[in-house]
């Protein structure tokens, strides 16, 4: 069976990733706990490094900055205990989002175990490769698709035939007008070895094949480079990537071929061809032809299964034996994977389905293998794997409270009167956003910024929203309270100035503030701004909840807090987007984006005081 993995990519990048994260020595005492709980620095040092942080403007604004993201953090651990206390991780939204990220992680340790950990590039070996890193070929070759005659030729160079005399007004001279230069790790390893074997020039090689053709090559000339000591690390780090890379997809491809040789999964035919339609009715009722207009979104899945009744949900897709892979199951992997097709006819949305099916098939399979092996000893995968479980359990707790908050009319009414009193107002703000449930779009969209592109071009092109993407993703003048966790984010920031990804429900967000105004209560008729004040004083209420409830669970868990263990530390503001790719495929943020959380914790210090 064919790799569907590009190794090479995957290699660097997850050996990038790994120099990145730093485990250093643990300092005395962590900055934070509670009822045994312990918020590690190494933890706090690799989430504020490597993902964006919103800079603090003043002198002290960066040890303001330090201190706010630990206090963000620990509230993000106590209302990860608060989701654990209300059974948030046994629901079925929670391991709709958690279970596929949990698999991902349990094949990248497989990955690492059958693979990764076999790797073993010697001392001979990176000698040896850089003898040939240093060295340039020129090559001529006799090409034919017939073995017979390849094997003619070669008896003729044999019997003392010049290769010139069997070369000259063959077919292949033409695209030979000047010997072929060969650079070391620019070609197929197989090849690239028989290229090196020629050490004379007029030496020449025995018949090779590749892909149904053959091949004789002739060496005209063997030279050797002069390197600058600059140059010479730089061709050494080259060949120990590229040494570690081969490695890694000789032991994947012989792991591949013994793992999925036997293996047989079928698929209900019925619920195939149904699910078909629908994708086909989803494309259909599109106006845009934009290439982005091919993938399905998160909200597009979320569509396709109100099509299904809960009985046809949980209906046997892939019919794994045990524990079939219910209908659900797969749309959920599918929306994680994002599936996108060249083709919006039935015929071509089948054939890419048909595709993802196999990949889904083998990611499972490889899961369930993984369930089964003793990954203790994969401690760093395992951290962060819970890092993930307790931001989304510290997400989805604090959503729940969000949903119970409900507000009267007369509240309503206070703070508007509050606001007319004070001369104070609404904060308004303008951002445009480009939003995305593909990590791939998000690591193209950062990548185009960093170059300078136009941020309303991007968002026409890649945006998912639908109802903004002919607006350049401008929102528009709103409240902060309307623009929920984007206006969180966007508070912190200075008139043109981007940031994200912010990690919302619908997707990954990258925001850009256009514009900020206060808007002043205004003596208009409370009627007229009833609506936007009952959700302004939603928000007000929601927040005070949730800062008493932090607080209160600071108390009563015995938070302890050193705030110095951060303010004090070295930690660096890199501003970076770091993304990890996980063995057998998969691609993740490195850490979760913690939102700013900070309010709570004056509360927090009120009460000890008020505490006799």
């Amino acid at each position: 069976m064919k790799s569907t993995l590009n190794i090479k990519a995957l290699v660097i990048t997850i050996l990038l990733l790994t120099s990145a994260l730093v485990f250093p020595q643990k300092k005395s005492g962590p900055p934070a706990s509670f009822d045994g709980n312990a918020l590690d620095f190494e933890e706090l040092k690799n989430r504020f490094e490597f993902m964006p942080q919103q800079k603090i403007p003043g002198t002290d604004g960066e040890m303001l900055q330090k201190r706010n993201f630990l206090l963000s953090l620990v509230s993000e651990k106590l209302w990860a205990e608060e989701g654990k206390q209300l059974g948030i991780d046994t629901t079925k939204e929670f391991k709709q989002i958690f279970n596929p990220l949990m698999r991902a992680f349990y094949r990248d340790m497989l990955f690492k175990l059958e693979i990764e950990n076999k790797v073993n590039v010697t001392d001979l070996d990176l000698i040896r490769a850089f003898q040939k890193a240093k060295t340039t070929l020129r090559i001529n070759f006799l090409f034919s698709t017939d073995s017979s005659e390849i094997f003619n030729l070669y008896t003729a160079l044999n019997s003392g035939i010049k290769f010139d005399t069997l070369f000259a007004g063959r077919q292949e001279t033409e695209m030979q007008l000047s010997p072929i230069e060969i650079e070391y790790g620019k070609t197929d390893e197989a090849v690239e070895n028989v290229f090196y074997s020629l050490i004379n020039p007029g030496d020449y090689s025995g018949p090779f094949p590749d892909k149904g053709n053959w091949y004789i090559f002739y060496l005209r000339e063997r030279a050797e480079k002069t390197l600058s000591a600059e140059e010479r690390d730089k061709v050494n780090s080259f060949i120990r990537r590229l040494l570690h890379d081969r490695q890694v997809e000789k032991y994947y491809s012989d792991f591949y071929r013994k793992f999925f040789g036997s293996k047989r999964v079928e698929t209900d035919g019925y619920l195939f061809r149904g699910l078909v339609g629908r994708i086909e009715s989803v494309y259909t009722a599109r106006t845009d032809t934009t290439a982005e207009s091919l993938k399905l979104s998160a909200g597009d899945i979320i569509k396709i299964k109100k099509t299904y009744t809960p009985d046809s949900l949980s209906l046997p897709f892939i019919l794994f034996s045990p524990g079939p892979l219910s209908l659900n199951d797969f749309l959920d992997n599918l929306s994680y994977e994002t599936f996108k097709t060249d083709s919006v006819t039935a015929s071509g949305i089948a054939r890419k389905l048909s595709a993802y099916v196999k990949r889904i098939i083998e990611y499972e399979l490889l899961y369930r293998e993984a369930k089964q092996r003793n990954l203790s000893d994969f401690k760093e995968d395992l951290t962060q794997l819970e890092i993930w479980r307790e931001y989304y359990l510290s997400y989805m707790a604090k959503q729940k409270y969000f949903d119970s908050v409900s507000v009267t009319e007369d509240e309503a009414l206070a703070l508007y009167n509050r606001q007319v009193s004070s001369g104070s107002g609404i904060v308004k703000l303008n951002i445009a956003e480009i939003l995305t449930d593909s990590l791939n779009v998000i690591e193209d969209v950062l990548n185009s910024l960093s170059s300078k592109a136009d941020f309303g071009s991007l968002a026409k092109r890649y945006t998912q929203r639908d109802s903004l993407k002919s607006r350049s993703g401008v929102w528009g003048l709103l409240p902060v309270s309307q623009l929920g966790e984007l206006g969180t984010a966007a508070s912190g920031l200075k008139l043109g100035e981007v940031f994200g990804p912010v990690r919302t429900g619908e997707g990954y967000h990258i925001i850009k503030l256009l514009d900020r105004v206060e808007e002043k209560a205004s003596l208009s008729a409370f009627s007229e701004v009833k609506e936007q004040y009952k959700q302004e004083a939603h928000i007000d209420k929601y927040k005070n909840l949730i800062n008493g409830k932090t607080a209160a669970f600071a108390a009563s868990k015995n938070l302890k807090v050193d705030l110095s263990k951060a303010i004090n530390s070295e930690l660096k503001s890199n501003n970076m987007v770091v993304f990890k790719l996980l063995g057998f495929g998969g691609k993740i943020l490195a850490f979760p984006v913690t939102m700013p959380h900070t309010e709570w914790y004056d509360t927090w210090q009120k009460k000890k005081k008020e505490l006799p």
